[in-house]
């Protein structure tokens, strides 16, 4: 009895222009078969299996001596080969909020050595297991929702899956209104970071599907929220820099794309700033506006 584990389907071999509907199924499904599991699987009831399931396996393994026909010896021999289970047993007895802090580390160590596939398949599982733990409304569901976004984006190029998943999250976030119910300002600013991540990371993934008035707007409201971030008193001051060079090269980009030309170099020379100011040796910067 294991924790079922949402695995990408073919859908992350094909290309990104395929029909919302054939996209994400593997991450709706992915969570509902965890929420299905996890109701089968209450800690009473994997324990009694366990717990039965363990002290059947060595009362029959304690009799293996007195097993004196081939029949009865391929009997024994057929319940240790079914001990090995007890492990993954085990491993589904633990709960949910367990399971979510290993998969996170996982993907972690996956993205760490660019194993594609492997972390996509471990942040779909983040994804399912969150809303396990936390429910449908909780700003870290729109988190794990972002980093599945990313690795989408980042590696694969999946824009149309980024967007899907950005587009919850932000949904997610705003429904909620987590940004007024906060508990401290440390919260707010992690709920912050998670809004402008969404924000930013729409507007590159609708910008690869030539939506650039869409992901200028988006582009700019991730700007107002750096600005909001940069004034909480526990804000990550470094993390709240790249956010706001980020938010400005891109939407640059963006700018040269809608042949707003004067807009462009506003922001790219905001972005440039930034850097003379990280770079006192700084005296030239080429900028890539292609």
């Amino acid at each position: 009895m294991s924790l079922p584990v949402p695995t990408p389907r073919d859908s992350l071999k094909t290309n990104s222009n395929r029909d919302n509907s054939d996209a994400f199924v593997d991450v709706e499904s992915s969570s509902e078969t965890a929420v299905s599991g996890s109701e089968s699987c209450s800690t009473s009831s994997v324990s009694e299996v366990v717990s039965a399931f363990n002290g059947a396996g060595d009362a029959i393994c304690s009799r293996e001596t007195e097993a004196s026909t081939p029949r009865q010896k391929e009997k024994v021999v057929a319940v240790k080969l079914g001990l090995s289970q007890r492990s993954k047993l085990k491993a589904a007895a633990a709960p949910p909020a367990v399971l979510l802090n290993k998969s996170e580390k996982q993907a972690q160590e996956f993205l760490h050595h660019s194993q594609t596939e492997e972390a996509l398949h471990e942040l779909i599982r983040c994804t399912a297991l969150a809303r396990l733990v936390f429910g449908d409304g909780h700003w870290k569901l729109a988190a794990a929702h972002s980093n599945l976004a990313s690795a989408y984006f980042k590696l694969n190029d999946y824009a149309r899956q980024a967007e899907y998943h950005c587009d919850l999250a932000k949904d997610i976030l705003l429904n909620s209104q987590w940004l007024l119910c906060c508990s401290s300002t440390a919260e707010k600013g992690e709920v912050l970071a998670v809004l402008i991540s969404v924000y930013l990371q729409l507007g590159l993934a609708q910008i690869n599907l030539h939506k650039h008035s869409e992901a200028e707007k988006n582009l700019l409201k991730a700007g107002k929220l750096c600005a909001d971030y940069s004034q909480l008193p526990s804000s990550d001051q470094s993390r709240g820099e790249e956010f706001e060079f980020s938010v400005l090269h891109v939407l640059g980009k963006v700018c040269l794309s809608l042949k707003k030309t004067d807009k462009a170099v506003i922001h790219l020379k905001k972005a440039i700033d930034m850097i003379e100011k990280q770079v006192p040796s700084f005296t030239k910067l080429t900028v890539r506006l292609t």
